[in-house]
């Protein structure tokens, strides 16, 4: 993923809209490789006879099944340049809000915030 983030960055900096179809398929055919080989390493559970409903997978057998199932929208970016290889921007987005919900631990309107008055009972 590494390096086809770097050979998109590279087409990016030559002011290529996209990477040639080549690069392209290559790169989704060795992501396919890899994930043969993680499939191989870490194969599914096996149901064992006389149970019923699915069976717990590990978390890598998981990992590989929906890497697999999303494959066309993980590797997006290496044809389409509005997407980014990472999601680093929505996490920014999303640091300032958190951060303040952390620090006031909720947002409250002024009436929220004010102190119980002096009559009321002290749980």
């Amino acid at each position: 993923m590494c390096q086809a983030n770097a050979l998109v960055g590279e087409a990016q900096d030559q002011d290529l809209k996209a990477l040639p179809t080549g690069n392209v398929e290559r790169l989704r055919t060795r992501y396919d490789t890899i994930l043969t080989e993680a499939e191989a390493g870490n194969p599914p559970r096996p149901r064992r006879t006389g149970t019923r409903g699915r069976v717990k997978q590990s978390p890598a057998c998981n990992l590989i099944r929906r890497l697999r199932e999303h494959r066309n929208e993980i590797l997006r970016f290496l044809t389409d340049r509005r997407v980014p290889f990472d999601n680093n921007q929505a996490k920014r987005d999303l640091r300032r809000p958190k951060l303040q919900q952390k620090v006031s631990s909720c947002f409250r309107s002024e009436t929220g915030g004010d102190p119980l008055p002096s009559s009321a009972p002290a749980f």
